[in-house]
């Protein structure tokens, strides 16, 4: 198309997705730089892999805006955030479900030798960790408000990758702005992802496991980071320390924990509220087999759809 071309002195050298294009290597119009990746138009892929491969092995690795073109573009060569439901009551077993699967990749990599923000974690850091990266993976909008009481969407276009969205949540939210702001109070006893909240720490609720819970059928088993600290040659905590990534490191044998029945739990509103908007002939009285204790307690059961 006539001016649609850029040379030396011409004012025109953005073309798909706003990207600059360099047509050193391969001619005029091949080349996009996406600042991770390069792409390629006239074949419509990237030249390489995508970064980010090992957290979404389910796409291929040269995929464009996680394979959602008219829903999502992709602004910098990492995944797009997408969204492409609305939450549901199955998101109540599912939400269960990835809590499990992402304490034990969390676990994995901690014991590998990874170090970072994505293996450290303070209390609070850990829970909005969980249900972030659960809304990414399941195209689900979420939203919480910070210590200042302004909004923090997922939606929002300043956001270029879910990461940066959960840097700025992790950044500006403390344990008591998510018990005043993003989550509610559930009654009797708790499913796996739900929370304790004094207002200054956060445990999560987890399931079962035997190697570490044995003769604690009457506590709830949890999981929660904490801010890291040195201790003396006691092992008494002292002041914190200046360690990286603002938190401790999750493996399971050092943040698993059990705490007494009898606590106030608390649920994410997204949660709460398709548990809360289902007809009561949905609610049925269960035992919980993840969670070991000797009540019954109100949870919903899956239909058979």
């Amino acid at each position: 198309m006539s001016g649609r071309t850029w040379e030396a002195g011409s004012s025109h050298r953005y073309g798909f997705n706003g990207k600059e294009q360099d047509s050193e290597p391969y001619g005029e119009g091949n080349i996009y730089d996406y600042g991770f990746r390069i792409y390629n138009p006239r074949i419509s892929k990237f030249l390489s892999v995508d970064p980010l491969i090992k957290k979404y092995a389910y796409l291929t690795p040269y995929q464009f805006a996680s394979n959602s073109p008219i829903m999502a573009i992709d602004l910098d060569g990492l995944e797009a955030w997408v969204v492409i439901r609305q939450w549901s009551r199955e998101d109540i077993f599912g939400f269960q479900k990835f809590v499990q699967t992402e304490i034990n990749k969390i676990d994995a990599a901690a014991i590998s030798g990874e170090i970072n923000k994505n293996t450290c974690f303070d209390c609070a850091d850990f829970a909005v960790h969980l249900i972030i990266q659960y809304a990414e993976e399941n195209g689900l909008p979420i939203a919480f408000t910070d210590v200042n009481g302004n909004p923090i969407e997922s939606t929002d276009t300043k956001f270029n990758n879910s990461e940066q969205f959960e840097d700025q949540v992790r950044g500006w939210t403390s344990a008591t702005s998510l018990k005043n702001n993003d989550m509610v109070r559930v009654e009797g006893s708790p499913l796996i992802g739900d929370m304790t909240n004094s207002g200054s720490h956060i445990n999560v609720v987890r399931p079962y496991d035997e190697r570490y819970d044995a003769g604690y059928d009457e506590k709830i088993p949890t999981i929660s980071g904490t801010l890291p600290q040195c201790c003396d040659e006691q092992g008494n905590p002292t002041e914190p320390s200046p360690r990286p990534f603002g938190g401790v490191l999750i493996t399971k044998d050092t943040r698993y924990s059990h705490i007494s029945q009898g606590y106030d739990y608390f649920r994410w509103d997204e949660l709460s509220n398709v548990a809360s908007n289902l007809p009561t002939e949905r609610i049925e009285t269960v035992i919980t087999s993840q969670i070991k204790t000797n009540k019954q307690e109100h949870s919903i059961k899956q239909s058979s759809q």
